[in-house]
This record gives structure tokens, sequence and C-alpha cells, in this order.
């Protein structure tokens, strides 16, 4: 089964994913790209991915094209992963429909999702600007202010429209075991779906 844990920058993707990775024991993907580059580039892959990555911010790439670089890390992941285990990636399809899912690209994240590469879960987490920005100062010392104006409305509004299976979870008045404890009885009551619809 793979889980993704999706939001915009300072909703606590990261710490979720983490006491997700040591409460259930399982693979936790961080970021598919450094998956990726890991396994294929050898000892130099941090520095041609995040190369690949500034790169994929130029003002002369389209939506279009800044999608299908982010998507292609996941269906390479959803090639590579065993169906049989549980995995956790920090950052799946929502996370890309909210930096760059508009009308434009929603023929791409279709056709992803009829490819499964929506996984079997998304939780999405979401928190108020200001705590965001908090969180974000604590971590980075600096804020894009791109990054901060980026919003989980459409991504929200998608994953409904789609019928994604996915849990919402806003964060912005609860701890880190808050949103912990809501993510596992949710991904208990997946597993348990999950489990049974194959044996049927």
């Amino acid at each position: 089964m793979i889980i993704t844990i999706d939001g915009a920058d300072g909703v606590g993707k990261t710490s979720l994913a983490q006491k997700l990775k040591i409460y259930y024991n399982c693979t936790l993907i961080e970021k598919p790209i450094y998956t990726y580059y890991k396994r294929e580039f050898g000892e130099n892959w941090k520095i041609l991915a995040d190369k690949a990555m500034q790169d994929n911010l130029a003002d002369n790439l389209t939506d279009e094209d800044k999608v299908r670089f982010v998507c292609k890390f996941l269906v390479y992941l959803k090639n590579i992963l065993n169906k049989n285990d549980l995995y956790i990636i920090d950052r799946g399809l929502l996370s890309c429909y909210i930096y760059n899912g508009n009308e434009k690209t929603n023929h791409i994240f279709d056709k992803l999702i009829e490819n499964g590469i929506g996984f079997d879960l998304s939780i999405l987490l979401d928190a108020d600007t200001g705590i965001r920005k908090q969180r974000l100062l604590y971590r980075d010392k600096k804020i894009d202010s791109k990054v901060l104006g980026l919003r989980v409305d459409r991504a929200l509004s998608y994953a409904k429209s789609r019928n994604m299976n996915f849990e919402y979870i806003n964060t912005t008045k609860l701890s880190i075991d808050e949103v912990f404890e809501q993510s596992k009885a949710m991904i208990n009551r997946n597993i348990r779906e999950h489990f049974d619809e194959r044996e049927l």
C-alpha cells in the first residue's frame, strides 16, 4: 500500500511522514526525485537532483513542462515499489497539484490518476498562512513569497472532483502528535479496507 503525505510548505508533511515511518516500520520516500537520482546517478546524485529541481523553476517552462518533470518521478516509483509492502511518500500527486495544478494541466493529472499515480491514499495537510510562515521561518530563516502564497484549496477541490482517496487534516491548531494520531486512525482504516478488497 502506498500512502502520500501532501500539502504546501510548512504544513508538517515531513514531520508527520517521519513519525509514520517509525510507527509502521515501513519505507519512507522523502522526495521522489531523490529516490530516482540516488538509484540512477550514483554518488553525485544530490547535486544533480538539486540542479534539476532548480532548472525546473525556469520562467520559460510551461506549467505542463513542470508537471511532467515532477510527476515522472512518481511514475518511476509506481514501477519499482512492491505492492505488498507499505510505503510513505513525502510529497505525492496532490503536492504537485498545489504547485502547478490548473485547467491547463488537469488533463495530465487526470491521466496520471487513470494510471494509478494517485496511489492508495493521500493525507492532505493544510494550515493557516500565519502558522506556515512561523514554521518556515524557524526552519529556513527566509521565505519565498511564492511558496508562502501556495494554498491547498484547488488541490482539495480537484481531489474531490476526481473521487481520489484522500483524507484532509488542518494542522493549524494541532500538535504533531495530534496530527499523527488522526493520520494513524485514517491509515489503519484504509489498510483494513485495502486488504479486505484484495481478499474478495
